[in-house]
């Protein structure tokens, strides 16, 4: 879970892509839904991800505009996922 955990908060935009339809970047249904719970107010933070083409895209689940993140950004996180 560690392993998961660091790759998930590893992850860096490399740019921004115009555009806000979020279909166009594969998250208006997200292959991937990360929803992390830390801090003393037990405060929530949810990503979500997608594979569109060869491009992998992200946004946090309250922002309106994607990022586009390295091509391999989830292949560590989906190894990790399969650990579990």
């Amino acid at each position: 879970m560690e392993g998961l955990l660091t790759h998930l908060r590893d992850l860096r935009a490399d740019s921004f892509p115009k555009g806000t339809n979020l279909a166009d970047f594969g998250l208006a249904k997200p292959a991937y839904r990360f929803t992390v719970q830390f801090g003393d107010k037990n405060t929530k933070e949810s990503v979500e991800a997608a594979k569109s083409g060869d491009h992998v895209y992200a946004r946090r689940a309250t922002d309106p505009v994607p990022s586009e993140l390295s091509k391999t950004a989830l292949d560590e996180i989906e190894k990790s996922l399969g650990g579990l």
